[in-house]
């Protein structure tokens, strides 16, 4: 049996995530048969315990917009929108995420798909 604090833990980390991706988070979609999940910042420190959250992706470093502006980071992960891990992740997401959010997430991962290629 694993320790209350161990599950905690994985709770708290999954309830920081989705605060996260509420507030700086976008899905869209890559193409009929893949989507992504984005999130940018200046801080390096929090796109490095996204990455971590989503498995130990890479996150790329982007220069500032302006001169003299701070670099930028960016992590992302790409899913299959009919299942697998990030598919889960989302819909274990969705009762937490805000009624806008929620919409989204559906459009992306359910209508968009159904309703054929895009052009």
């Amino acid at each position: 049996m694993k320790p209350i604090t161990e599950d905690l833990t994985q709770w708290n980390e999954f309830a920081w995530f989705i605060g996260l991706y509420e507030g700086e988070g976008n899905i869209c979609r890559i193409n009929d048969k893949r989507f992504m999940i984005q999130i940018q910042m200046t801080d390096e420190d929090v796109i490095q315990r996204c990455a971590n959250f989503l498995g130990g992706v890479k996150y790329i470093t982007l220069p500032g917009y302006y001169e003299g502006n701070k670099e930028r980071y960016k992590v992302q992960c790409a899913g299959n929108p009919f299942g697998g891990k990030l598919y889960d992740l989302f819909m274990a997401m969705l009762p937490h995420l805000s009624q806008r959010r929620q919409e989204q997430v559906h459009w992306h991962l359910r209508e968009r798909y159904l309703s054929g290629p895009q052009r």
